[in-house]
């Protein structure tokens, strides 16, 4: 915030000016605003679900199989969805997030023990920083939640929503209430600032583009779709593609 005097006529005038600095997290944050935290879906059994439950647009990958993966698009913004136990996934996010700092992780936002028990097929994709990671995982590797049943679309709890904001996971929860699991009943209802939509922006990449290679890997999805790339063998070229 600057504030810039102007004279007129023996009287000053004050203007307060809010500036953002390039680069900051106020920045990042006011690149996207994306989907709102309360309404991101972190999981899902189908692309059928998340497209009848969400809106938006999904997207395949290339000679990657609709099993394996697939970009989920609302309010311009992509998200990337893989399989819990798809081993190449590190392989993908580093075509969706060109630019991941050494010292982050490809993270599944869900963890992959609690999305198999809830017989979820995709789970969300994000970059956190190691730290935070191995802070939640103590957490995630339990695979404890509340409800057992399946649903056919997941959205964050508060232990979820902290980790994207890259807290710490004892930061705002006691140990009580994170061994207590997903509670996919949760009901968020926290907003974000535009800082900590930067930090929000940054978990999901959208601080950077994706790579034009993924770009062009994008095939609209339709109903026939799955039954097509399931059946389908990933292009060798593909499966061999370089980390970074």
């Amino acid at each position: 915030m600057i504030a810039s005097v102007r004279l007129n006529e023996g009287q000053m005038a004050i203007r307060l000016e809010k500036v953002i600095e390039p680069g900051s997290l106020r920045a990042i944050g006011s690149l996207r605003r994306g989907v709102e935290p309360q309404k991101l879906p972190i999981g899902c059994r189908s692309i059928e679900d998340i497209l009848e439950q969400c809106s938006g647009s999904a997207f395949t990958l290339g000679r990657f199989r609709a099993s394996n993966a697939f970009v989920w698009v609302m309010k311009e913004c992509p998200y990337h969805f893989v399989r819990p136990d798809y081993t190449g996934y590190r392989r993908l996010a580093h075509l969706r997030f060109p630019l991941i700092p050494a010292d982050h992780d490809v993270d599944h936002v869900l963890a992959r023990a609690i999305a198999k028990k809830l017989e979820l097929r995709y789970v969300l994709v994000s970059i956190v920083p190691s730290s935070i990671n191995r802070s939640h995982g103590w957490v995630e590797k339990i695979g404890r939640s509340l409800v057992a049943e399946p649903r056919a679309v997941c959205f964050s709890d508060e232990r979820i929503f902290h980790k994207v904001l890259r807290r710490m996971s004892i930061v705002r929860q006691t140990r009580k209430e994170l061994l207590r699991g997903y509670d996919p009943a949760y009901s968020l209802q926290l907003g974000l600032t535009l800082k900590q939509s930067g930090l929000w922006n940054l978990s999901m990449g959208f601080d950077q583009e994706p790579s034009s290679m993924f770009l062009a890997m994008l095939n609209p999805y339709t109903r026939a779709t799955d039954a097509e790339q399931f059946a389908v063998p990933e292009d060798p070229a593909s499966a061999a593609l370089p980390l970074s």
